[in-house]
């Protein structure tokens, strides 16, 4: 049983809800709003504020059916309509020690249009995610001879298979029902025991197009990695282009301890590749392009 204390009051109809208090109360956790929503295409008059405080994600699991962290949240939101625009502007959601805040502008029309700008101070992904568990290898077929070895069968065959790149065909037909332009900032973004810092992911979905206009980041060791990415259509299929630039970069090299990952070279890199074709091996097969590296 998940106990559950929810209020709702208003007035509902059709396309519009004039919401007078909504205030659900669970697991030590709280979430309320109150103001006015219009559906779209026209928002209107649209003015509704949301705000929740929740002592711990985990208690949720039961009702989710899903493993989330055992961290304190928040989230405050205002969403604000202005004929066939919604603006989400400010939200904010703190998750642990993580945080994200920003704002969203959704645009009605022919072809729906989406902008937004969201900034985080850190964003902790080892506390966010659930941990990886160790794979399983599958035992192995012995024959009742053991000199003839271990016997291939299906799971050689399947095991073979799953090397090969999958020839699935790029949707690029999503990218033809909204634009979009969207800019993400984070100071710290934190896979422990490594720290990037700087991380900047400018995004942009244009007539059936999208790319990188800019990403940057610093790596845990003081270099620099900066690129764009673009995949648009063409009639011989996507064409995916990239380049990455990159300065004191230290590159798959082994180190024992700190100041043996001190003591490592740092290379400046210089990468580029384009590719044409329908499917992800397809494009992987008529991949071309040069990588460099230089001390």
């Amino acid at each position: 049983v998940f106990p559950v204390d929810a209020q709702l009051s208003g007035d509902f109809r059709g396309d519009l809800w004039s919401v007078k208090k909504l205030d659900i109360r669970a697991s030590d956790g709280h979430l309320g709003a109150s103001g006015t929503l219009i559906g779209p295409p026209h928002f209107g008059d649209t003015n509704l504020s949301v705000n929740g405080n929740f002592v711990s994600l985990a208690n949720f699991n039961r009702l989710l059916g899903q493993e989330l962290p055992d961290l304190p949240a928040t989230i405050e939101l205002d969403l604000k309509g202005d004929g066939d625009r919604l603006r989400l502007k400010p939200m904010s959601l703190r998750i642990g020690e993580s945080s994200l805040e920003g704002d969203l502008t959704i645009a009605e029309g022919d072809v729906p249009r989406i902008e937004g700008s969201f900034h985080s101070s850190r964003l902790d992904m080892g506390a966010l995610l659930p941990e990886r568990a160790e794979p399983t290898p599958p035992d192995a077929e012995v024959p009742a001879d053991p000199r003839q070895g271990p016997v291939a069968g299906k799971r050689s065959a399947k095991k073979s298979a799953e090397k090969v790149i999958p020839d699935t065909p790029i949707p690029m037909e999503v990218l033809q029902k909204f634009n979009a332009e969207i800019d993400i900032k984070v100071d710290e973004l934190i896979y422990s025991p490594h720290i990037i810092r700087n991380v900047i992911l400018d995004t942009k979905v244009e007539a059936g197009a999208f790319g990188f206009k800019r990403f940057g980041l610093h790596t845990p060791r003081g270099g620099r990695l900066e690129g764009v990415l673009k995949l648009r259509p063409t009639p011989q299929g996507p064409h995916l282009g990239a380049r990455l630039y990159g300065n004191e970069l230290t590159i798959g090299l082994p180190a024992k301890d700190e100041q043996e990952l001190k003591n490592l070279p740092h290379y400046d890199l210089s990468f580029a590749a384009k590719s044409t074709g329908a499917t992800v091996r397809s494009m992987a097969a008529a991949a071309d392009g040069y990588i460099r590296l230089e001390m």
